[in-house]
Order: C-alpha cells, then sequence, then structure tokens
C-alpha cells in the first residue's frame, strides 16, 4: 500500500499552529481525466523581447524530471522556487532530519541554464530549533535572492519562555550565499508567517506577524540594495482588538519600488486589511477591504486566504474566498472574488472571478493563489469541494480584462488537502502554465500540468512526472520569456519524502 504524504505541523498549542501554518496554486473543455502523457512537449511560446531580458538558450520543451534533494536522504518538506530573467532557478525546502529530538535543517539548491542542477547546500541546520517553512524572493534582472524564515530557540530556564528569531541570507550569483542577518530576534513564540518581496533595484522588504499581548500585529523591514543590516522593524497596522490575530500577509511592489500588503484579521467572519509602502515616505495608514459577519441572519459571510500580485503599471489584484451561509441546511454559496488597486485607490466593491457554487458541509475552503505579468494579464488558480466531489480551477483574464474560468480537473475521489492545491506561472506573452497534484483511489497521486498557449486556448492535461510513488506539493516559478522550474515533493518507498524537479525551456 502506498503512503500518502503528510505536510508536517508544528508541534504548538492550536492557537500557535493557526498563525505558524498561515505563512503561507478559453477552449479546452473540462480535462476531468487527463492521461498520462509523460514527457510530451508544450508548444513554445511567442510574443515581442522584454526590455533588458537575457535571451534563454537552448532546445524548447521539457527537460527530464530529476530527484533535487540529497541522495538517499528523506524528510524532505515545503520546497520554494524562484526565477531570472535568464532561466536560472533556486529551489530551497525545508529537511527533518530526526524526529526525537526534532532536527530541521534549511537545503538549497541551484539550477543554471546550460549546466542544471549545482551542489546542495545547508544554509541553516541540523539544529534542534524549530525551522519554519522558508520563503524565497528574488530579484528577476541579476538572479539575486533572499530567503526567510522563522526559528524558535530552544526553552530558556530562567523566563521559562521560547522564542522566535525571524532570519535571511542573501544569494549572489557571483559569491553565492552570504550570512545569515537576524529581521527580529528574540521575540514571543506566535512570531512568525514571513512575506517577502524584492523591488526593480534589489531593495528587499520582509513583513512578519508579531505576537503582544493576546493579539499578534505586523511589522515590517526593508533591506538595501547597498547592503548592511536590516531596518528596525516598524508597526504597519494598529489592532487593539483583544484576542485578534493579524496573518497571512502578502506583499508585492511596484516598479517604483512602492509596495502593498494585504493580510487576513481573525475577527468573526474574518477580515481582510491593506497598507501601502511609498518610497521616501514609509507605509501610510491601514484600511479594511473586506469583512465578514460571521453571525445574525442568513446570509452569515466568511472571508479568508487573502492573495496578491501587481503588474507592471502598479496596479493590483486581490483575491480572496467568500463563503455565504444561506440556509439552515449548513448550505453555502461559495465564490473566489477580487477587487482592484488602480490610480492609488481600491475598488469599493468586489467582484467573482469564478461562478458561484453552492455546497455542504464545507465551512473550510482551500485558498487560491494569483500571478500577474507586466502587462497586467492574470491568473489565479483554487481547488473546491462542491458535494463530495473536489475540482482544480483556473480563471484568467482575458484582453478585456474579464475573467475567463477554466475547470483543470474535476471528480478527483479522494480527500485532497493544502499539499495538493495548484499552482501558475504567467509569462509576458500571456501564456500560462498550472501544475497540481490530483489524489487518486490507491492513495497515490502524479504532478499534473496544464498549459494556456496565447492565440490558441487550453491544452489537454498531462502527466508532469510518472514516479511510482506519491507527489504532492507542486510549486511553479516562470520568468517573462515562459522558461519555468516546478518542484515537489515525492515519496520514495526506501527513503521517504525527497524534493524533485522539472524545467521547461520556453527557448525565447
Amino acid at each position: 500500500m502506498k503512503t500518502t504524504l503528510i505536510k508536517r505541523c508544528s508541534r504548538l498549542t492550536a492557537a500557535i499552529a493557526l498563525v505558524w501554518l498561515a505563512v503561507a496554486c478559453g477552449g479546452g473543455g473540462d480535462t476531468s481525466v487527463p492521461t498520462e502523457t509523460s514527457g510530451t512537449t508544450p508548444g513554445t511560446t511567442t510574443g515581442t523581447t522584454p526590455p533588458n531580458d537575457t535571451t534563454t538558450t537552448g532546445t524548447p520543451g521539457l527537460l527530464d524530471p530529476a530527484i533535487v534533494s540529497k541522495p538517499g536522504q528523506g524528510g524532505n518538506y515545503e520546497p520554494v522556487v524562484a526565477m531570472d530573467a535568464a532561466g536560472n532557478a533556486i529551489s530551497v525546502w525545508r529537511r527533518e532530519v530526526s524526529s526525537f529530538p526534532f532536527t530541521y535543517e534549511l537545503l538549497a539548491r541551484r539550477y543554471v541554464v546550460g549546466s542544471g542542477w549545482q551542489e546542495v547546500q545547508s544554509l541553516a541546520g541540523p539544529t534542534v530549533q524549530d525551522i519554519q517553512p522558508p520563503v524565497l524572493t528574488m530579484d528577476k534582472s541579476t538572479g539575486k535572492a533572499t530567503l526567510a524564515w522563522a526559528v524558535m530557540r530552544p526553552l530558556n530556564t530562567v523566563t521559562n519562555m521560547v522564542t522566535t528569531d525571524v532570519v535571511s541570507r542573501a544569494f549572489d550569483p557571483a559569491t553565492g550565499w552570504a550570512a545569515a542577518l537576524a529581521i527580529d530576534s528574540d521575540k514571543p513564540i506566535l512570531s512568525a508567517g514571513i512575506a517577502l518581496a524584492t523591488d526593480a533595484t534589489g531593495n528587499v522588504m520582509a513583513v512578519w506577524n508579531r505576537y503582544e499581548g493576546q493579539k499578534t500585529n505586523l511589522y515590517a523591514s526593508r533591506l538595501a540594495v547597498s547592503g548592511g543590516s536590516w531596518s528596525a522593524p516598524v508597526s504597519i497596522e494598529n489592532n487593539n482588538e483583544f484576542q485578534a490575530l493579524d496573518y497571512n500577509a502578502q506583499l508585492a511592489f511596484a516598479p517604483n519600488g512602492d509596495a502593498l500588503v494585504v493580510w487576513k484579521r481573525s475577527v468573526t467572519g474574518g477580515a481582510i486589511w491593506a497598507n501601502k509602502y511609498t518610497t521616501g515616505a514609509g507605509w501610510g495608514v491601514n484600511e479594511q477591504l473586506a469583512l465578514g459577519s460571521g453571525s445574525g441572519p442568513a446570509p452569515v459571510r466568511f472571508i479568508d486566504y487573502p492573495q496578491l500580485a501587481v503588474d507592471g503599471n502598479g496596479n493590483a489584484i486581490l483575491t480572496y474566498t467568500q463563503q455565504l451561509f444561506i440556509n439552515p441546511t449548513a448550505a453555502y454559496e461559495v465564490t473566489l472574488r477580487t477587487k482592484r488597486y488602480s490610480g492609488g485607490t481600491w475598488s469599493a466593491d468586489s467582484t467573482p472571478i469564478g461562478a458561484a457554487y453552492n455546497c455542504s458541509n464545507c465551512p473550510n475552503q482551500f485558498p487560491a493563489r494569483v500571478q500577474a505579468n507586466a502587462q497586467g494579464q492574470a491568473v489565479a488558480t483554487w481547488m473546491t469541494k462542491e458535494g463530495s466531489t473536489y475540482k482544480v480551477y483556473a480563471s484568467r483574464t482575458n484582453s478585456s480584462g474579464t475573467w475567463e474560468q477554466q475547470v483543470l480537473n474535476s471528480n478527483l475521489p479522494e480527500f485532497l488537502d493544502t499539499a495538493l492545491l495548484p499552482d501558475a506561472g504567467i509569462d509576458d506573452a500571456g501564456n500560462i502554465t498550472v501544475v497540481w497534484s490530483p489524489s487518486t483511489s490507491n492513495n497515490t497521486s502524479n504532478i499534473y500540468s496544464a498549459r494556456y498557449t496565447a492565440g490558441t486556448g487550453w491544452g489537454a492535461a498531462q502527466v508532469l512526472e510518472s514516479y511510482p510513488d506519491t507527489a504532492q506539493l507542486p510549486r511553479i516559478a516562470m520568468n517573462a520569456r515562459g522558461s519555468a522550474m516546478t518542484v515537489w515533493l515525492q515519496f520514495e518507498n526506501a527513503v521517504g519524502t525527497v524534493i524533485a524537479g522539472r524545467y521547461f525551456s520556453s527557448g525565447r
């Protein structure tokens, strides 16, 4: 019997786990039964060459899948990946070295166009400290990257407290990984939930939540491209609500260096808040963008899972899930909704991205992921539970800005969780690649991919890998020219969980 992967949770209280785990997927028809066509090469992309971009050399198409983590070592989880303009990529993941005592390390590996995967490098640990899932951002023009993570300190026997550090390491293609830098140090245990972004000139911003007396507040710090240390943390919101947690921050830069951040506040029914960083002026006043009700007569509204993307003109797209409790029989009307930021203001109303659907016994839906290219085209991907079945969706904006929904996989038979959520990349020509992992009746799964080609439409879903054991948690990074790297968790029967990857060259 195959073993199903289970995403590891931190051994914390329920309230702590809530915040730590919140860090954190046209034509063609419904491809509800993907066929195993592993190795099929998607068509090449078309479009004009973006300025200041480096041509990717090599034959267009998919390379063979490869094991990215160290051979013979299991316990690898939570891969993240980023890609530069030339097609070079970096993947970072967490490895549980032992379960008693709990020992972790962070590992990284770089893919270089024309050379392949370089050596695996250890960036933190092994250590008895509890390293949480990493986040990664990259300056696409230079290939410089910044990694950040939260780590729990050992118990302080004097104060009888466990505290948290937020730490970063920078990567330069010319010199490798630099020494670790502190972003925030020795703070209460609930401090975590990091978001990272890099602006057009290489400055990096970090946003994270810090526990402060029965609530969590959001803080931000900036690392200048000139180097040095992170700036002193500053509060970017005024959460004065008792026991309200601010978490799941999402951060993105506009080309002029301004930044937007959105986050979830855990009030009754949920709320989405936002703030803006202006170059030279700092952070503004936070504002509420959406509010659930959570009680009272039907319909009762629950909102959750904010996601954010910014285009080349500084316009932003916020997506979030809305659930309306519509009758006493536990029926919910669920929609993925969006608000738009343009000209310095957020739209007053939200609009649905996909069609609403009704479900019962489904108060917890799954988060979407949204990406946008420089031209303002966007794609959102998500997964739903509709009745007793699950579906994978993608929705893209057409030339008029209207969202067009596509079912990529339907009637999935097994329970799906966040380890199977879809992810997507979009290039500057509007070509899209979506990756996901459906579960099958014998508790195994493969990584699937579907491609939208500008001017043609959606192609059929294809198997991206055909290893004999379970594969989950696919993550994709795509550059403006359409080259992409997908990494995922792969189970090996004799080893455990490893990290695997597959590279696609657009030939541009």
